[in-house]
């Protein structure tokens, strides 16, 4: 709110002073606003006369009195005579509603680097679409643990008297592209300025010295960002996010991390307060519900000890993870850990609770469906005074995830309240389960008609041992039928029973398939072989030389299974097996990643060639890769041989597209 003095000249040069209070406006659709003035000099009240930039937006008539319309941005120009006085920015709000709907998201410079203006715009537009009006920018500045910086997005000198060896600042122009795009859309921004995430994993608050330089260095770039922006930018200027994340690992503190906890806020608190005592703080930090993480009870009276010793200030925010997406909380217990906080936020009368719902799934990095996160939402809006989640940029908008179903879903529960289940009974109904045998085990599929919050994914057991976890394909998770398909391979023939068990986005358990399969399955003559690579590409995800022939396949389609390794910076890469002795070999079995999991696909094509010495091999055989069946989110590549005689087989990777992960080499006799 601000009163502002402006003087406007008549054309017979008569001085004319006009008080506008109020320079910015936000209402709700249908409210209404008597625009407050007073005219002085020569002038009367009814030589005043009012412009709406947008009727569509806001309607204004000869009194100054604003009606809302709809949502969005518009001025109303304050003139007398022909000369403009003053120009009031209004913002329309949707209306109050009486469900629980986010007013604030995350958003990551990383997803939008390479995006023109246009482009940043229409995302922009639809995060306006759904109420968005609070956004957390996250980070403008990257720094190393020696305190030198990394990545950074904003124009810093500090930066450049200060360069580390991984120094880049090609996109120094994001942080002034957000803050344009978010004046063009009336956002409200809350800056993050710098985050170490080697020093925050490495020190934390066990360094005191790096701790206090970390938190000191947030407050100069915090200064530095507010001297560049906030004349231009000030309007959305809004508050400071304090990055780096505590975690209720309570367990380990004594009182001196207790005390270094509220110190590290308290250096980032009032060094935000002497730049501008109106930007609020707020932070974010997340809990788990397993040991060794501290209980609902525990965890709440850990952060009481350390907001008893930091100096909020009046509209101060603290807003945890609500943990569902991560997993790191189960949705049916992370209510305790809210309902306990709440009862000490209460405590200290400055600061305001809110909740940060998660709109993903991190088990396999995908969006989580409408149905769970409205369930988030009314489970917590009790307890909350807003929602701030992450991230509604980075999973749900269109342009990011590549599919407008999520977004639609969510404006559709925005506008009405509604939500479209995905079944009608909180329970899947179990349809069919099929068996076809491989050349190293079976083919199992399973199907389910979709349940009530939709079947999140389902885990296979043979016998009693879990063999495999599959997740729903996000783009697949409204269906009303879902099939699931694995191939188990296993290493000697006979009976066994399989049982598949279905669970649900709020990870029940709802339903449920048994049967047993008969399997013969071929000799698999390279389990144990040793083998060579030609591979000269980074090592992030090594392979120990054993790995893919160890007769062990992945459980899950993520590129962290402990079975997989991976290659990538390379066109292609090859392996050559030494079976020991010569074979005749019927069929080779190679099988690469596809799920998108880190970056994952397979190659463009798979060869295999032959050789009975290891130094001459036959011409290859090649197939498209690409069009190999997907089981698991792994392209299973089955190449079939003339029962070629051969020592050593040549497997080659042709035309890696990404990140290639491969779990296994077969070869079968």
């Amino acid at each position: 709110m601000s009163t502002q003095l402006f003087s406007a000249c008549t054309q017979s040069q008569t001085d004319i002073d006009v008080i506008v209070e109020d320079t910015q406006i936000m209402l709700n659709v249908g409210e209404k606003y008597d625009i407050t003035f007073s005219v002085t000099g020569d002038g009367t009240k009814s030589d005043v006369t009012f412009v709406s930039s947008d009727t569509s937006v806001v309607t204004v008539d000869h009194t100054g009195a604003v009606t809302a319309v709809a949502p969005g941005i518009a001025t109303i120009t304050v003139s007398i005579g022909e000369e403009t006085g003053k120009i009031i920015q209004i913002t329309v709000n949707e209306k109050m509603k009486d469900y629980p709907v986010i007013s604030g998201s995350f958003i990551q410079n990383g997803a939008f680097l390479d995006y023109s203006d246009t482009q940043l715009s229409r995302h922009f537009d639809y995060l306006q679409e759904v109420g968005i009006k609070y956004l957390v920018l996250s980070t403008s500045a990257f720094v190393n643990s020696d305190g030198t910086f990394a990545d950074i997005y904003y124009p810093s000198q500090m930066a450049m008297d200060n360069k580390g060896t991984n120094f880049d600042d090609k996109h120094s122009d994001m942080t002034e592209r957000m803050l344009r795009a978010c004046q063009e859309h009336g956002i409200k921004v809350y800056i993050s300025p710098a985050y170490s995430n080697d020093g925050w994993t490495k020190y934390g608050i066990s360094d005191p010295d790096w701790y206090v330089s970390f938190a000191q260095l947030n407050v100069k770039v915090a200064r530095e960002i507010y001297d560049l922006y906030s004349e231009d930018y000030g309007d959305v200027m809004y508050g400071w996010y304090f990055v780096p994340e505590f975690a209720n690992y309570f367990e380990v503190y004594n009182d001196e991390l207790y005390s270094r906890a509220a110190d590290m806020l308290n250096i980032c608190i009032n060094g935000f307060n002497d730049i501008d005592p109106e930007m609020p703080f707020l932070m974010s930090p997340y809990f788990a519900d397993f040991e060794p993480y501290s209980d609902a009870a525990e965890t709440a009276a850990g952060w009481d000890r350390i907001f008893s010793q930091v100096s909020f200030r009046q509209g101060d925010i603290f807003c945890p993870q609500d943990c569902v997406g991560s997993g790191l909380a189960k949705p049916q217990t992370y209510l305790e850990y809210y309902t306990e906080l709440k009862k000490v936020v209460d405590k200290y009368p400055a600061l305001s609770f809110w909740g940060n719902p998660e709109n993903f799934k991190q088990s396999d990095w995908t969006p989580a469906p409408i149905t769970r996160y409205v369930w988030q939402l009314k489970q917590a809006a009790p307890l909350v005074d807003g929602f701030i989640s992450f991230a509604y940029s980075h999973y749900y908008a269109p342009d990011v995830i590549k599919t407008a179903k999520y977004h639609e879903a969510y404006k559709h529960y925005y506008e009405t309240g509604e939500v479209v289940w995905y079944g009608e009974s909180d329970s899947a109904k179990p349809e069919e389960l099929t068996f076809q045998s491989t050349v190293n085990g079976v083919r199992i599929t399973a199907s389910f008609g979709n349940c009530k919050y939709g079947i999140s994914y389902v885990e296979i057991y043979r016998g009693e041992e879990k063999v495999a976890v599959i997740n729903t394909p996000f783009s697949d998770c409204e269906d009303s039928t879902l099939f699931f398909t694995y191939c188990d391979a296993v290493s000697e023939s006979g009976s066994y029973s399989y049982t598949v068990r279905a669970v649900d986005y709020l990870n029940e358990q709802v339903g449920e398939l048994c049967g047993s399969a008969e399997i013969t399955v071929s000799e698999c003559i390279s389990v144990g072989c040793g083998y060579t690579t030609d591979y000269s590409g980074v090592q992030t995800y090594p392979d120990d030389g054993v790995r893919l022939t160890d007769g062990k396949f992945a459980q899950t389609d993520l590129y962290s299974d402990s079975a997989a390794s991976g290659f990538a910076d390379v066109s292609s890469v090859s392996f050559v097996i030494d079976l020991g002795e010569l074979h005749s070999i019927s069929t080779v079995v190679a099988r690469g990643l596809s799920s998108g999991s880190g970056g994952a696909i397979i190659s463009s094509q798979v060869a295999v060639s032959f050789s009975e010495t290891g130094t001459e091999f036959t011409s290859p055989l090649t197939v498209d890769a690409t069009k190999s069946p997907v089981e698991n989110g792994y392209s299973v590549v089955e190449i079939e041989t003339d029962d070629v005689l051969a020592r050593y087989v040549k497997i080659e990777f042709v035309g890696l597209r990404n990140w290639l992960f491969i779990d296994e080499l077969s070869v079968y006799s």
